[in-house]
Formats: structure tokens, C-alpha cells, sequence
């Protein structure tokens, strides 16, 4: 019989990548990265920089769904009630406004090549079934410095492209705290894997969560 334990041992090709080109991570993001691959190299998986070449496409068919998509749906739901909604929803709405509105056939296609997306990255993780790649551009930040656009620190549309790429695309993904910022916030590690092959995704972040424990964020002092 075929055990968890078997699956842990198996040793497995992995590509990691630290930055999707589009958004740059911290340096102590891009070291957790390296960290990970680096201990997955020493328990005997090969391990090579892989950057998928759907990253790009994925993340402006992200929007469509995400952004355009959902804010057509929240409109009409909030409608005679904008006063009640939160200045995050708000700033929300406002950025998907200076959008065209969205018609069926461009989400018919959006989502019709969203499946083209999917194949073709299953294609290339043919050769690489388990992927490495940082869940955000840094440790987390702080409520006053997040919102949509450029205007903040924090922009969802730039921090958060590391996960919008499976949020998409629909590949099982384990998170698996592996370094630290100076102030001593957790940062974490995708580890991206397959649809249906969610016990190669488990295996691999077990070995990481073994190799580098967990250490709880330093709450309650100023960081």
C-alpha cells in the first residue's frame, strides 16, 4: 500500500522561481524562496529556476474575473447603500469604474482562455510538477498602507500577483512559513502543485515545515 510516508520519500523534479517580472518581492522574500529550494535540494529533489510563461497573461485575465467581473456583480448589490459599505469596497468600486463596462463575450473569452492558460501551464509542469514562489511581494504590511492602486504602499494589484496567478488558474497551493523579516514577521513560500495532486503538494510542504518549524509573530510589541 502506498503511504503517506512513500510520498514524503519521493524525490521530485521542482522549479522555484522569486519574481514573476511584473512585481519585485523583498530581499528577505526572495531569501525564504531560496531557503526553501535550497533545504527541498538537500533532502535530494532536483531543484532548477523555472519562471512559467503564463504568468503575465494570467494576471490580466486575473483582473477581468476578479476586478471587472466581480465588481459588476457587487454594484447592483450595494446599489442605495454605498454608505454602508467599507472605504476599501468603496475604492474598490471606484477603480473598476474607470473600466470599460464588461460585456459577456469578453467573459466568455476571458474564461475560455483562462482553460488555455491552464493546459498550457500543465504542459510545462510536466516537467516540473511541484513549483516554488513567494506568496507576496513582502511580510505583511501595515492596514493604513493597503488598498487598490498605486496611490498605496501596499497595492493590491502589485503585492498579491504571486497568488492572483493560482487564484486563476486553479492549482492547488500550500503556504509554509520559511523565513523572517528584521522586524520578525513570518514569511512565507508557495508551493504550487497540480490539479488532483494535492498529496505532492502536502508531501513537499511537510518537509519544509519540518525543516524550518514555526515561530509566531512578535504581537504585541511595536514592529
Amino acid at each position: 500500500m502506498w503511504t503517506q510516508e512513500d510520498h514524503n520519500r519521493r524525490i521530485l523534479r521542482i522549479g522555484y522561481y522569486q519574481d514573476d517580472g511584473y512585481s519585485t518581492p523583498t530581499e528577505e522574500t526572495k531569501d525564504a524562496v531560496e531557503q526553501a529550494a535550497n533545504a527541498l535540494r538537500d533532502a535530494g529533489h532536483q531543484i532548477e529556476p523555472f519562471v512559467p510563461d503564463v504568468l503575465d497573461r494570467a494576471r490580466e485575465l486575473w483582473f477581468v474575473i476578479f476586478v471587472e467581473c466581480s465588481a459588476l456583480l457587487l454594484r447592483s448589490m450595494v446599489a442605495g447603500r454605498e454608505h454602508e459599505i467599507s472605504n476599501n469596497l468603496r475604492e474598490f468600486l471606484a477603480m473598476a469604474a474607470e473600466y470599460p463596462p464588461l460585456s459577456g463575450d469578453r467573459l466568455l473569452h476571458t474564461l475560455l482562455e483562462r482553460d488555455e492558460l491552464r493546459v498550457r501551464l500543465l504542459q510545462r509542469m510536466e516537467m516540473f510538477p511541484i513549483m516554488l514562489a513567494p506568496v507576496c511581494t513582502s511580510p505583511a504590511f501595515r492596514h493604513e498602507e493597503v488598498g487598490w492602486g498605486p496611490g498605496h504602499t501596499a497595492d493590491y494589484l502589485r503585492t498579491m500577483t504571486y497568488c492572483q496567478h493560482y487564484n486563476l488558474l486553479g492549482n492547488p497551493v500550500a503556504v509554509v512559513p520559511v523565513g523572517h523579516s528584521r522586524e520578525g514577521l513570518p514569511i512565507a513560500v508557495q508551493v504550487i502543485g497540480r490539479p488532483y495532486k494535492e498529496d505532492e503538494v502536502l508531501a513537499i510542504a511537510s518537509q519544509l515545515q519540518k525543516r524550518f518549524g514555526w515561530n509566531p509573530p512578535p504581537f504585541g510589541r511595536d514592529a
